[in-house]
């Protein structure tokens, strides 16, 4: 017996990932990495979407209703209003890699990695040719480890 499943939304994204439910906004949210923009879904309602000014790779809650986004090399900070604050820069200096997937912690920090990058301007892929990347813990205060 298959369980019964309702379809409540069919996004057009191009590499939608990163899907977190926030619980106190009753909220699903997340990325289309290429489309370069965040979506939410509220049930009962149309999706969502806010271009962003680059690719952007994780969405993360924050402890107030801001959310932490990854874009191509800046974690940002965004409470839906205001334009996106910026809170680090990852590997400024490294134009081969990207950040990726990113989550926030039971500590309240932006775990997130980076790769090379796969993504050309124009959205096309590119061949990944090498092991590249680390892991960042970006603390609520723009530090990183």
């Amino acid at each position: 017996m298959q369980p019964d499943v309702e379809i409540i939304a069919r996004p057009a994204n191009i590499v939608g990932e990163s899907a977190v439910w926030d619980e106190r906004n009753q909220t699903l949210l997340w990325v289309d990495i290429i489309a370069k923009k965040l979506h939410s879904l509220r049930p009962g309602q149309p999706v969502r979407a806010w271009d962003m000014p680059q690719i952007v790779t994780s969405v993360g809650l924050c402890s107030d209703d801001r959310v932490v986004l990854g874009l191509a090399k800046q974690v940002m900070l965004w409470d839906f209003r205001q334009p996106p604050v910026p809170l680090a820069t990852i590997e400024p200096d490294d134009p081969l890699t990207r950040l990726n997937e990113g989550v926030v912690g039971p500590d309240g920090c932006l775990w997130v990695g980076t790769m090379q990058n796969n993504i050309a301007p124009d959205g096309a892929p590119l061949d990944i040719t090498a092991s590249l990347g680390r892991l960042y813990r970006v603390r609520p205060d723009g530090r990183v480890e």
